[in-house]
């Protein structure tokens, strides 16, 4: 993933943390991580990354409560750096608009049991490409009906 590429900044801003838990679990302590940051740095910066990667142990998380499991609806607009609306706002104020406090359907649409989580999904143009190649490459190639005469 390139620093430049068409994906939410979040997700760009997280990519390099990302990498220094990876390293962090793989690696079992400070020296192993140390001998194999360096790989993973040169790789960021041609991506256009230029944090440096510190180490973190990993914790282990002891909770004996259970946790209570919430009945969430996701709302996953395909994201781009092209548009300026705020679609998530937007569609959070109509989720408040059309369903206030006093209507019956309240409990299940409201805007803390729907969340909105923009989707990095392939553009159309790679997808078509894809789709092209794997029908032109199959060895059976394309069905083509026959005529009865």
């Amino acid at each position: 993933m390139n620093a430049n590429s068409n994906h939410p900044p979040v997700l760009l801003k997280r990519v390099p943390k990302m990498i220094e838990k990876h390293i962090s679990h793989i690696s079992s302590d400070e020296t192993e991580f140390n001998k194999a940051k360096d790989f993973y740095e040169n790789a960021l910066k041609k991506s256009g990354f230029n944090e440096p990667l510190t180490y973190c142990p990993i914790q282990e998380n002891d909770d004996s409560k259970p946790k209570r499991k919430r009945n969430i609806l996701w709302f996953n607009p395909p994201f781009s750096k092209n548009v300026r609306t705020y679609v998530g706002r937007t569609f959070i104020s109509l989720v408040k608009k059309h369903f206030p406090p006093h209507h019956k359907l309240y409990k299940i649409f409201n805007k803390n049991s729907m969340k909105v989580s923009y989707s990095c999904m392939s553009n159309i143009d790679s997808i078509i490409k894809s789709h092209n190649s794997t029908i032109m490459n199959s060895q059976e190639g394309p069905q083509v009906p026959k005529k009865n005469m």
